[in-house]
């Protein structure tokens, strides 16, 4: 059986970069004074990324063990000379 390689490298980098913005934001929200009105939204964008990058591999890796689970409970095809 060959071993898939990982197709989420992209959502990898889109999860950092967008934490790195939003981590940006909230410390020029601070510096600039504004800290209060940028920093729960900004905060709550990292969660939010964050935990939809981990959900959508949570169901990822739960479909991955299905099909695994599906090769392995397949009955061989043996044409035997019963058959």
């Amino acid at each position: 059986m060959t071993r898939k390689s990982s197709k989420r490298r992209t959502s990898k980098v889109h999860l950092a970069i967008n934490s790195a913005l939003a981590w940006g934001g909230i410390f020029y929200a601070i510096y600039s004074q504004q800290g209060a009105t940028v920093v729960a939204s900004l905060v709550g964008v990292i969660a939010l990324s964050y935990g939809s990058y981990v959900g959508v591999g949570h169901l990822d890796y739960r479909a991955h063990l299905r099909g695994l689970m599906a090769q392995v409970t397949q009955e061989p095809d043996h044409a035997g000379p019963d058959s």
